[in-house]
Formats: C-alpha cells, structure tokens, sequence
C-alpha cells in the first residue's frame, strides 16, 4: 500500500483575533502636548526693539520666546499678538518675523513691528560676557537689543544687555570689553551694520566664509599635529645608559 500526497492551493487568512496591517499609514500625531506635560525650562535670552529705557528697566518689541520644552528644541510657550501663552511649534524665525504652527494645525506668520512692547527689569547680577556688559543707560530707543535673563531672579528680570545693532548710529564700546582685545564686540556689532545697511564688505576677521575657512584650516593642522604625536607615541623609546652597579661590599 502506497501513500499519494496530493498537493493544493494553500489559502492564506488572517489568524482569528489578529488585526490586519492597516493599508494607508496613520494620520500624524500632534507634535505640541498640553501644557501640564510639559517640561520647561526658561531660555537664557529674548531680543527686540527698544521702545522705552529708564535707569533700571529696559522695554523691547520682539518675540516673547522665554520658555521653551528641554525635551523639543523646536516646541516653544509663545506669547504673541496678545494672546495668551500658547505651546506652538517654531517653524522659522528671523530679527523681523516669526512663524509658528500652532496646536490646531494652523500656521501663523507675526512681524516683529506689530509685537506690544514687554518691560523688563535689571536685576542687578553680573553679566554673562562683556558683550553684554551693556547698562539701561547706555541703550537708546531703536536699539536692537538682546537682554540675557536672569535665572535666579523672578521671570521679567535680566542681567545683561547687549546691543547688537543702533540704525543710524554706532554701538559703543561695552563698559566690560577688554580695551586690548583684537575682537572688541562694538567692532563686530557695527561692521555687521555697515555690510546690512551699506553693503559695506566686512573686515577678514569678521567674514564667516573666511572664518569658516581658516577654522578648517586650524583643525587640520590640529589634526596633522595630533596624528603626528599619536605616531610617536607608538615607537619605542630609545635605548638608556645604564648606571654601573656600586661595587659588593
């Protein structure tokens, strides 16, 4: 008696209580959480447009991004428009404009111009840099200013200032700057000024191409000396004299 195996068209079904692997992919989550998930944390700068100054506070017309999530550099709790601080995705942002995807899905585009004016306070610490060793009085109306925040201070206080641009005029010197340094930050702050307003070319030292150049240049002769150092360590030191043994008692 001999078996015949007769062979047939196998049928393939999903397994009983398995879910089928759906055709489209997801529709995409939303990117911002709520506002008790999220973990803030005070950024260490806001910037703007000086709209008033006094002896202890400074008020600018910027973008308030003073929080933002340590988990999503791009998420930020933005006050914009007078609205109430919102968690919105930062989706570009320039001295003059910012756009931002809010939780809803809509994008939104502000102008730095239309912002309202925000005070804040000096809180009397020390400053981050000399370039930002800048005073309330020593700022203008029409400065564009960076305040560096004061993290152990209340939130609205600030212990530096620091002067980026004065339209029409010139940056002074920073109280702090080191009078024999080869890149003082008022040079720096007004050559940019002169190459946006004027098209004035900017000095070698400040050029980011060619700073970008002679960086990779002193990374490769950092590399080159590194590597060189690397091979000598890999030979074996040279034979030493040996010192004759003293004479047995």
């Amino acid at each position: 008696m001999c078996l015949v195996a007769i062979l047939t068209p196998a049928i393939l079904l999903p397994p009983v209580g398995v879910d089928a692997p759906p055709v489209v992919a997801p529709p995409p989550r939303e990117c911002a959480r709520p506002a008790g998930e999220v973990q803030l944390r005070r950024s260490g700068t806001v910037g703007g447009v000086v709209t008033a100054v006094d002896a202890g506070s400074v008020s600018i017309r910027g973008f308030d991004l003073r929080y933002g999530d340590i988990r999503r550099q791009d998420l930020r709790l933005v006050s914009v428009g007078g609205r109430p601080p919102i968690l919105c995705t930062r989706d570009e942002e320039t001295r003059h404009r910012l756009t931002l995807t809010l939780p809803n899905g809509e994008v939104a585009t502000f102008r730095r111009d239309d912002m309202p004016a925000v005070r804040f306070a000096a809180s009397g610490g020390d400053p981050p840099s000399p370039a930002a060793s800048y005073r309330p009085a020593d700022v203008r109306v029409g400065d564009e200013v960076t305040l560096w925040l004061d993290r152990d201070a209340p939130d609205g206080f600030f212990r530096g200032v620091q002067i980026e641009r004065r339209p029409g005029g010139r940056v002074p010197p920073a109280p702090g700057e080191d009078p024999d340094s080869g890149y003082p930050w008022h040079e720096y702050a007004n050559a940019m000024q002169d190459w946006e307003e004027r098209g004035v070319p900017l000095p070698d030292k400040y050029d980011p191409v060619k700073l970008r150049r002679m960086l990779a240049a002193n990374r490769e002769v950092v590399r080159r000396y590194q590597a060189k150092q690397a091979a000598l360590e890999r030979l074996a030191p040279p034979p030493r004299e040996v010192p004759p043994k003293p004479p047995a008692p």
